[in-house]
């Protein structure tokens, strides 16, 4: 009994040393570098800490956008050859595109597993879901009596805040357009 006993303590030393190195490869060595790197990057942090801001210009611009995209903003909307640059159409718009994939719903789920929960994606400001990414777009153009009028566009769509044209090739302002929206650069809110 004294034997089997030995021997089990034996084979339960054996298996935690195992699975140290096997949980953390390189044993102590990779413990003590990553302990020395932890050390270096709280020195960086401490000496060159990040800066901090009172204002910010990028969100002042931000939220100037969530706002106009909200309100009846005259865009123009420009659908242009990929392969020459050509303009294929254009419109009036009110707005931005919108990703075609984006959902008034958040299709995403909680779920719970060992008493903890996965966290949701927060809806954008103005309650929609867009996706990380998307090939075609829901184009808000405008027709003759002021009315929207979609138009689904697979292809990229370059919108404009004020009216544009064409001049060898390249899209242009209008030298009587003026833009439906202006940010003063500011450093205070």
């Amino acid at each position: 009994m004294r034997k089997s006993l030995y021997a089990a303590g034996l084979a339960l030393v054996a298996l935690a040393t195992m699975g140290d190195s096997c949980s953390n490869p390189g044993g102590e060595a990779a413990r003590k570098e990553s302990n020395e790197q932890g050390a270096a990057y709280r020195n960086l942090i401490r000496n060159q800490p990040a800066p901090t801001f009172d204002f910010s210009m990028e969100r002042k611009i931000m939220i100037a956008l969530y706002e106009a995209r909200q309100h009846s903003i005259a865009t123009y909307s420009f659908v242009q050859s990929e392969f020459t640059g050509k303009v294929l159409w254009s419109c009036p718009s009110l707005g931005y595109p919108i990703p075609y994939s984006t959902q008034l719903t958040n299709p995403s789920q909680v779920v719970w597993q060992d008493s903890h929960s996965s966290v949701l994606p927060q809806n954008e400001p103005n309650g929609l879901f867009p996706p990380p990414s998307s090939e075609a777009t829901w184009v808000p153009c405008v027709d003759e009596h002021g009315n929207i009028t979609p138009v689904y566009e697979e292809k990229r769509v370059t919108v404009f805040l004020r009216p544009m044209e064409e001049q060898n090739g390249q899209l242009v302002p209008k030298a009587a357009g003026a833009a439906s929206l202006s940010i003063k650069p500011t450093t205070k809110p």
